[in-house]
């Protein structure tokens, strides 16, 4: 996500590091640009901000190059810190009226928690009531599977397959990943 690229660019902002492969790689082209607003696109959740972005980097594109990275830093850094203040408003005044360090941790949240296709839950009961968990179809079985956010237990280990969903590490996380930042649904 947009994290590992913030922490690149503090890093390059605060050694202003004008070599940094990044810093290269945004004035030679449109790959990174791309790349972001691409991905976003791909999912209806984050459609919008992909096509947001890709009309923001459009803009960016034109201006020289030795500009690129300048702009790019700018764009990025301000809706990355929109995009923390929305997540904190989403979550309960525990959260979102809390100190820094408080709402920096319910990031984990965020982070920890995804639907994952190669980590699926059993399927949930038809008789369950609203909201529902939405659906599609498997590309490959064609059969009809549930979106269903799982929790990580931790990285790398237990991120993918079977040990996404390992039950007792799993449930000790549950009360501060879900509980506490206010995200009953996927709790449930």
């Amino acid at each position: 996500g947009l994290q590992a690229i913030i922490t690149i660019l503090d890093q390059i902002r605060l050694f202003n590091q004008l070599k940094h492969p990044l810093v290269l790689n945004l004035k030679q082209g449109n790959w990174l640009m791309n790349y972001i607003s691409n991905r976003l696109e791909i999912y209806s959740n984050t459609k919008q901000l992909g096509e947001w972005y890709e009309n923001v980097f459009s803009s960016i594109s034109l201006l020289s190059r030795l500009m690129v990275p300048v702009y790019f830093d700018l764009i990025i850094r301000n809706s990355y810190e929109l995009l923390l203040e929305h997540s904190y408003s989403l979550m309960t005044p525990f959260i979102s009226q809390s100190s820094k360090f408080v709402r920096q941790l319910s990031q984990s949240s965020i982070q920890l928690i995804s639907i994952i296709k190669n980590a699926r839950l059993p399927l949930l009961s038809p008789n369950l009531r609203e909201p529902r968990p939405s659906e599609e179809k498997d590309e490959q079985t064609l059969e009809r599977i549930q979106l269903c956010s799982s929790l990580a237990a931790g990285f790398p280990h237990f991120a993918s397959g079977i040990w996404r969903n390992w039950g007792r590490d799993t449930f000790i996380s549950l009360r501060g990943l879900l509980l506490l930042t206010g995200r009953y649904e996927e709790a449930r």
